[in-house]
């Protein structure tokens, strides 16, 4: 009983002493600590996982297309009734939407690390299997034919940037050649009488100067980004091997159009528009001439021929020869 009355002494509890956890780089500037995944290791794992919900990037993505769709039409149907102010936002955004979908679709080792990740995986026509050559042994008939290896199709942005820049190229040739110098256009007839014919004439030259002036540098720009990434996809067609390259195949297809539309503005051009652009177009319309496809080695020489001879400095009889041997180029 006394052993029981006595106080007991409270027990020591070893408890270890509490290291702080090791921050990294990214937690010291106080954002969350960086995966351990990174692109190196995403290449190697190939049943790795996106980083991100794949469900919500495939809605964004065809939201993003219906926003663009959107957009077009109102640029086409109100562009001449939209302030100045309004007009150049959309024009931009409109702009911006083509650029993103054109940088992600050029980096092509995201698209890869993205595709070993599972997504996006997408299906195409399938390529034709291959023919072994005859082995010659017991139980190996000749010409037996072998699965080809699984085709593959990186994920892309190619309906955001080809449909984006068809109706952008297609925006800024109208707006460019229509309203060419801020001219009237014969909108207004001459000896037109009374006030409100001649305020309504000088507010349509005033629209139509600003138009001018914002069509003119971003076309420039536009017309380089469109026949530039389709070099660059020509050129890159010839340093792969022929299984890498039919996906590339499939991309060049899609930007011929874009590619031709371009060409054919530019045919459009008035003599002095194309000669302020001559510097700019010379060097990307001599890299066209070595593409593969018919239709746009027609339409630069025709250019060539027709507009760009008139820049040389040859006498009227050989610059009439030159237009007049010049060919049909198809529409």
């Amino acid at each position: 009983e006394a052993d029981a009355e006595r106080p007991q002494k409270p027990r020591r509890v070893m408890v270890p002493p509490k290291t702080p956890p090791k921050r990294s780089r990214g937690s010291e500037l106080g954002s969350e600590p960086s995966s351990p995944l990174t692109p190196t290791t995403l290449r190697r794992r190939t049943s790795a996982r996106p980083l991100f919900d794949t469900a919500s990037t495939m809605t964004t993505m065809v939201i993003t297309l219906k926003l663009q769709q959107l957009l077009c039409g109102l640029l086409y149907l109100r562009y001449e009734e939209l302030p100045e102010d309004v007009f150049a936002k959309l024009l931009s955004v409109m702009d911006q939407s083509c650029q993103h979908a054109q940088n992600f679709n050029m980096n092509m080792a995201l698209r890869t690390t993205l595709w070993k990740c599972g997504f996006m995986k997408l299906s195409r026509r399938p390529s034709p299997p291959a023919t072994a050559p005859a082995a010659g042994g017991l139980g190996s008939p000749p010409n037996v034919a072998t699965p080809a290896p699984p085709p593959v199709r990186l994920p892309h942005l190619l309906e955001q940037e080809t449909r984006g820049y068809t109706a952008l190229l297609g925006l800024l040739f109208r707006m460019y050649t229509k309203w060419e110098g801020g001219k009237p256009g014969g909108a207004v007839a001459a000896g037109a009488a009374g006030g409100e014919v001649e305020a309504e004439a000088e507010a349509k030259v005033v629209h139509q100067v600003w138009m001018n002036g914002m069509a003119e540098p971003r076309l420039e720009s536009v017309c380089k980004l469109v026949m530039k990434r389709y070099i660059a996809a020509e050129q890159d067609i010839e340093r792969v091997d022929s299984h890498e390259s039919d996906f590339l195949d499939e991309e060049i297809e899609a930007l011929v159009p874009v590619v031709i539309l371009a060409l054919q503005g530019v045919r459009t051009l008035s003599e002095a528009q194309f000669r302020q652009h001559a510097p700019w177009l010379y060097n990307l319309l001599c890299n066209l001439v070595k593409c593969r496809d018919p239709r746009v080695r027609g339409l630069v020489s025709d250019i060539m021929r027709r507009q760009l001879v008139a820049l040389l400095p040859l006498d009227a009889g050989g610059a009439a020869a030159a237009s007049a041997e010049a060919p049909a180029a198809d529409e």
